[in-house]
């Protein structure tokens, strides 16, 4: 196990400024969201199911959310889901057709997670 120091891991190449630029997008778009919504880490618990600790740091911006953590956070925020956009430099007018199949895909996989959720406990 290793000692909890702060550290922060980098990727191969040694730059860790990707992963900081995806954490700071995220993190302000979650603050942006906050702006017009009361108690936003009881939300964010609430839409993601993580821990606390967890939240703060992507609120903090010292790491973002993974895999199905990210897209709950993208589906309940319309911040996150532009922040996700910008970042990989997508196209914003993506034509309704493929934007209509993309949220059908999403929400088919967060059921889907939401039963294993649920399963779970």
């Amino acid at each position: 196990m290793l000692p909890k120091r702060g550290r922060i891991f980098r990727n191969g190449s040694g730059d860790n400024a990707p992963r900081l630029v995806y954490a700071r997008a995220i993190r302000d778009a979650l603050k942006k969201e906050a702006r017009s919504r009361p108690h936003m880490l009881k939300r964010i618990r609430q839409w993601t199911g993580a821990g606390e600790r967890t939240i703060k740091n992507w609120l903090d911006g010292t790491c973002g959310p993974r895999g199905e953590h990210l897209l709950l956070l993208a589906y309940y925020s319309d911040d996150v889901f532009e922040a996700i956009l910008t970042l990989t430099e997508r196209d914003r007018n993506i034509a309704k057709p493929k934007l209509q199949i993309i949220c059908e895909e999403m929400t088919r996989s967060l059921r889907v997670f939401r039963d294993l959720m649920e399963d779970e406990r």
